[in-house]
């Protein structure tokens, strides 16, 4: 009797058009969000990359980002680079720059730290760390050894479903391993939170936001769909990073960053969710994303 009923459910919710997200309520990374890199030390960088989204060293100066061909813009508050779509932050850049870079900081230390403590893992230890290939359905999915990507996978899910990767030890993708997306899954639905270093090989495709407490490393031509946070040091060599919904203005002033609630400019409208909001032109961003 019960089963009918859950299906006669099921069946409403078909019919007038509900979707419920798969997967565990997504990670806010706040005013992280906005970067493509976000480092606490330094950014090596072998060039050519291509990056979209801001790159910033919390606590480093000029001299903790290599071989980006920076140019100072004349507010010195960031830098530019033929390499970065989006601005180059220092810790020792003018103000508000600071401010921005520490509260972008303090945001991916609590989105690591949100991301690996989620309880009730819907997978342990999946294919004992050494993950050869399969479809990766959402949910939370638990390691407490290191983890290696040996063959391609595919998560697969709608725009709404997440997936959370929780791996206490370090992550590497061998060379030429793909991770693809399907049904509509978006990258910034991806958490990948590693207590360990990251090595990401050479021509791999990689999708989801990285927030590792050690060293991340992506090697040449690798395409990563998706952010790098990380604690301490990141190393590229010929990547392409893509922050999905990273947001830029002309300056960290125009930011204005604000978590809280925000009224839509063209509906006026109150937003229903936590979100972002640039004050300047009143637009409502989905902090989940």
């Amino acid at each position: 009797m019960h089963t009918a009923h859950l299906k006669i459910a099921a069946g409403l919710l078909a019919t007038i058009g509900c979707s419920l997200a798969a997967g565990p309520a997504p990670v806010v990374l706040g005013s992280a969000k906005t970067f493509a890199i976000l480092a606490n030390t330094r950014v090596f960088n072998t060039p050519t990359s291509a990056i979209t989204g801001d790159v910033g060293v919390a606590s480093g100066n000029i001299s903790s980002l290599s071989n980006f061909g920076l140019v100072r813009d004349a507010s010195q508050q960031f830098s530019t680079s033929a390499q970065v779509n989006g601005r180059v932050m220092v810790g020792t850049d003018d103000a508000p720059t600071p401010q921005l870079l520490a509260g972008a900081a303090v945001d991916m230390q609590a989105a690591f730290t949100d991301a690996m403590g989620r309880p009730g893992a819907d997978f342990v230890g999946l294919q004992n760390g050494r993950i050869v290939g399969g479809n990766l359905v959402p949910g939370i999915y638990e390691w407490t050894t290191a983890v290696t990507i040996a063959g391609d996978i595919t998560l697969t899910g709608s725009s709404t479903d997440t997936w959370i990767f929780q791996i206490s030890g370090s992550f590497n993708q061998e060379t030429n391993m793909r991770i693809t997306l399907a049904g509509g899954a978006l990258p910034q639905n991806v958490i990948w939170a590693i207590e360990g270093i990251v090595t990401i090989g050479a021509n791999t495709l990689l999708q989801g936001n990285i927030l590792a407490t050690g060293n991340v490393e992506v090697g040449a031509n690798a395409v990563h769909n998706g952010c790098i946070y990380a604690l301490t040091t990141v190393e590229l060599n010929m990547a392409t990073i893509s922050c999905p919904g990273g947001r830029r203005g002309a300056s960290p002033a125009d930011d204005d960053i604000h978590t809280g609630m925000c009224r839509n400019f063209n509906s006026n409208s109150v937003c229903d969710r936590v979100c972002d909001c640039r004050v300047r032109k009143f637009e409502c961003f989905d902090s989940r994303r």
